[in-house]
């Protein structure tokens, strides 16, 4: 998988659209690529919000991390 590939495979992983095989090479990926880490973290963050199941509020975006606050 290669950089331009990176951010379809994640969102292809998040939609169920992968197969087992591509779909455990984008986790062992992620496990070890920082970045693809942060990715994965706002693709979960997105999905929550569209499902209206988010309790988190981003109040800060510090060094490519978010600072999320229970919202409860």
């Amino acid at each position: 998988m290669n950089e331009h590939e990176r951010p379809s495979q994640l969102s292809a992983l998040f939609d169920g659209e992968l197969p087992v095989e591509q779909a455990g090479m984008v986790i062992r990926r992620a496990m070890k690529d920082g970045q693809m880490r942060a990715s994965w973290g706002r693709y979960a963050l997105i999905g929550a919000a569209i499902r209206n199941e988010a309790k988190l509020t981003i109040t800060a975006l510090e060094d490519s991390e978010l600072v999320l606050v229970d919202a409860a």
